[in-house]
Order: structure tokens, then sequence, then C-alpha cells
């Protein structure tokens, strides 16, 4: 079996969902989808990305640039060797210091 994922945690629970189902098939029991729906609905709202990150990720994979999570949050990594570069939300490995301080400070 191959699978395709976003999530590890929902990727390993629809796994074993799948396993249930397929065993009260060949048994011939019924078997209630809802629970695993809505369990699965609710391990990938946790596990999404936010809109911004979302949106640069998804211009990645237009550009067929590979990326992968690096945390439960929103550490992402593009590419790899020394082509790679890391974003945690918008800010990427490479924002100053000066710049995150200079957005912080709205009123001035």
């Amino acid at each position: 079996m191959i699978i395709a994922y976003v999530s590890v945690e929902a990727g390993v629970y629809a796994i074993q969902a799948a396993v249930d189902i397929v065993q009260c098939i060949a048994l011939g029991k019924s078997f209630d989808l809802r629970p695993v729906i809505d369990r699965l609905d609710q391990l990938h709202q946790r596990g999404k990305l936010g809109p911004s990150t979302q949106c640069i990720v998804d211009a990645s994979i237009a550009r067929d640039i590979p990326w992968r999570r690096l945390d439960t949050e929103s550490y992402i990594q593009f590419g790899q060797g020394k082509n790679q570069r890391r974003i945690r939300a918008t800010m990427t490995d490479a924002t100053s210091n000066i710049a995150v301080e200079c957005v912080q400070e709205k009123r001035k």
C-alpha cells in the first residue's frame, strides 16, 4: 500500500482505520465511518498550515521547489543543501532582526 499524507499523525490514523475497515468487511461486520471521518478532520484542522504559510508553500509547489515541514507549527524548509531556505510563518532565515523590530514598532 502506498499513501500520501500531509500530517504524519493523520496518515498513521488513516492507515490504522483502513486496516480496521478491511477487517470488518472480511468478517462481514458493519463499520461506522462517521467517527473516523470526524477524527481525520480534527487531525487535519490541527495540523494544517496558516493561510500565509500555505500560500508560500503553494507557490513553491507551483515552481517544483521541494519543501518539508520541520515541526508541528509553521517551520518549513524549501529546497535542499546549499540552496535551502527556511521560513517560520512569513519570516525567512534571511529576515534581519532590524526588520523584525521595525515591523513590531508600528506606532513610530
